[in-house]
């Protein structure tokens, strides 16, 4: 017995491996007079690689088979689960691996302590086995169950490094094949490997790259890149960075930089993954240049609308005026007709120059929100009276309808609501040839301290038909465009509407029916105020007779500067009608020198001027000493885009009216600004309830 197993081990020892099986069995095959054995380990998942031999294995013999377990004899289970070995001299079951039949077998496991490592079978022997040849074998492959666990161990570890070295090849040829440069690092910056498109790229060869420190190949505006990645590569985190490299002729490249830690054989290196991204950064370029050409436009546009509205005013202040003055004055009923034919021209010419100014705010993003304290009501009464005396001419009646539940106080921007519903009568108006006209206010309900408003103007005129209700919202869209039309207009009013209140956050509709008439809507959100302090009253509907209004103990002294000779006439006689005392001087420099010499309640001041513009000439005077740097300044002022305002407030002006003047608007200044009792100005900022900041005094007037 110890003579075979000195011989198994022999075998085992001459012929390490899979050949030391196939000699194990050959010795064991001849020691036991079998036709068939197999001999093997047991690998983790359960499938028996082992020698088969023996002259019913021929021509198969002396291969390596892998047999899984479900095509195992139950002997073998049995022998495996039990740990013990098995005599059967009276089995015929299909020999695995080898197209013969089982007839006898001894099966013995082979154990490293009570680990099953492997097997050994021996079967079809001419003579049956006896119980002491079962020992004699199982004695001899005892020895063998370290033995098999080492040789198992090595199996494991040669095929982890062949699947490493496998994984190796392939994460090599993906990492030279990438379409990405991809460079290792040592800390001090030095390349210590190039991909072959690193190389490519760059045009350096791969030796001539691990010569080089990365800094080498940077440009300096990317440097600091790498003083980056360096300073912050003990976070776990990749890092990321555009950086420009350089090639080996000098050509920039842009590249998308990814960094991340290595750690390799106790060694720490840098892995820089690098995208060309020279297509984006072209692209970006060219982006940048086209928006940056579009925002010129953009100003140019601006600045020539800015222009054209200040060229067009400026003649506009004096028509108006002028026809103001002449309708006050004694005129002949023909006389009268024709100053009113101006009038009102000049009216509809203004309000399509605020439409283009309107639509150019809004499509540059500069309409701005101004929320502010106001009576719903009372809006809405002072919209019905600016169209009653218009409406009256044309017997048309117009009416106010408003919910009793409509908050008496709302947040809003009520001069934008203001210039909705304006908008929506004028039209309701024009396109009703007879009958009514209604302005409707309700409340829908509330929801978080916020009540939907819904306003409603509706008519009973020519209406709307149905494939035209969408276009009439569309910028210089008109539901009959011929030439043959009735009605004049561009086609903005209604654009400007749906956009202003978008911008608010409500909604747009119109409910029409041909010949029937039409019905205007807007819902809007609005908060409802904690207490009823309103902003600036709404202008009254109704011109008062002339010179009327607030009168002065002592009449208000006010000092006009314009350059315009005419609009300067206008202003003063104007201002005169309303019995102040006026002074008028045509530029900055002479406005500023008459403040510091005389006392005046008020001064208005035209922004563009020879010499000095009022801008210049307002902060002159705010530096006097004294109370007359106190006084209350008003720019007049055609340009009524923000930054003019903003730039007239910032020089210390404390109001502004906007060109054309009327009338109404001076009236409402020296009210807002003058004292009654002693025709002193009035403290700036005092006295006026609910005023969050410097507005158009002239901004509800319903010029616009």
């Amino acid at each position: 017995m110890l003579e075979l197993s000195n011989s198994v081990l022999a075998a085992l020892a001459h012929n390490p491996g899979n050949e030391g099986c196939s000699a194990v069995l050959e010795l064991l095959l001849e020691a036991s007079a079998s036709r068939l054995g197999y001999f093997g380990r047991l690998e983790d998942d359960g499938v028996l690689v082992c020698a088969v031999g023996g002259v019913d294995a021929r021509p198969a013999g002396g291969r390596l088979a892998r047999i899984p377990g479900r095509e195992w004899p139950a002997i073998w289970r049995s022998c495996l689960e039990q740990g013990e070995p098995v005599c059967a001299n009276s089995v015929s079951v299909p020999a695995p691996s080898v197209p013969v039949t089982l007839r006898r077998a001894l099966v013995v496991p082979v154990c490293d302590g009570a680990d099953r490592r492997g097997l050994l079978c021996l079967a079809n022997r001419e003579n049956p086995y006896s119980a002491a040849e079962l020992r004699r074998i199982a004695a001899a492959v005892q020895c063998l169950g370290p033995v098999l666990s080492a040789w198992c161990d090595q199996e494991r570890a040669e095929a982890r490094r062949r699947d490493l070295e496998r994984r190796l090849k392939l994460t090599q040829f993906a990492i030279d094949h990438s379409p990405g440069v991809v460079l290792t690092l040592d800390p001090s910056g030095r390349i210590v490997y190039a991909n072959k498109t690193a190389c490519r790229t760059l045009g350096y060869r791969a030796e001539e790259l691990t010569r080089k420190n990365i800094r080498e190949l940077l440009e300096d505006g990317s440097r600091r890149c790498w003083e980056r990645f360096r300073d912050e590569l003990s976070k776990p985190a990749a890092l990321e960075c555009e950086a420009r490299f350089r090639t080996s002729a000098g050509s920039p490249i842009p590249f998308s930089v990814l960094a991340g830690r290595l750690e390799f054989d106790g060694l720490e290196l840098i892995a820089l993954v690098c995208r060309d991204i020279s297509d984006y950064v072209a692209a970006r370029e060219e982006l940048l240049q086209a928006l940056e050409k579009e925002r010129e436009a953009t100003r140019l546009k601006s600045e020539f609308l800015a222009n054209v509205n200040h060229e067009l005013r400026t003649p506009l202040n004096a028509i108006i005026g002028m026809t103001e003055l002449l309708l006050e004055s004694p005129l002949s009923g023909e006389q009268r007709e024709y100053v009113e034919t101006v009038h009102r021209a000049s009216h509809d010419l203004l309000e399509m120059i605020e439409d283009i100014l309107d639509l150019e705010k809004v499509e540059a993003g500069k309409l701005e929100l101004r929320p502010e304290t106001f009576d719903p009501q009372k809006l809405v009464d002072n919209v019905a009276g600016l169209f009653a005396k218009s409406a009256r001419e044309k017997g048309i009646e117009i009416a106010v309808a408003c919910d009793p539940a409509l908050p008496p106080s709302l947040v809003g921007d009520s001069s934008r609501i203001r210039q909705v519903l304006v908008n929506l009568v004028s039209n309701a108006v024009k396109f009703t040839p007879s009958g009514h006209v209604t302005i409707r206010a309700e409340c829908l309900g509330w929801r978080d301290s916020r009540a939907q408003i819904r306003f409603a103007v509706e008519d009973s005129g020519i209406g709307i038909p149905g494939d035209k209700r969408e276009m009439i919202f569309e910028r210089f869209s008109q539901v009959d465009g011929s030439p043959t039309r009735s009605h004049e207009g561009v086609g903005l009013g209604l654009a400007i509407v749906k956009d202003l209140v978008e911008l608010m956050g409500g909604e747009l509709g119109v409910d029409s029916e041909v010949g029937r008439g039409s019905t205007f809507w807007l819902t809007l959100w609005l908060p409802a105020a904690a207490e009823r302090s309103l902003g600036p009253a709404e202008p009254a509907a109704a011109e008062p007779a002339p010179g009327g209004g607030r009168r002065w103990d002592h009449a208000p002294r006010v000092l006009v500067a314009e350059d315009d000779a005419v609009n300067r006439k206008v202003a003063v006689r104007l201002l005169e009608r309303l019995g102040c005392v006026v002074d008028a001087v045509a530029d900055g420099r002479q406005a500023a020198e008459l403040a510091a010499e005389r006392d005046y309640d008020l001064v208005f001041m035209d922004c563009e001027m020879p010499v000095m513009d009022g801008c210049q000439a307002a902060r002159r005077i705010r530096r006097e000493p004294g109370p007359k740097s106190q006084v209350p300044i008003i720019a007049m002022t055609a340009r009524v885009m923000k930054g003019d305002i903003e730039a007239c407030l910032a020089a210390g002006m404390d109001d502004y009216v906007r060109k054309p003047v009327h009338l109404r608007d001076f009236r409402v200044v020296l009210e807002k600004w003058v004292r009654r009792e002693t025709g002193l100005c009035a403290v700036p900022g005092i006295g006026h309830p609910g005023q969050t900041g410097p507005r158009s005094c002239g901004e509800d007037s319903g010029a616009g």
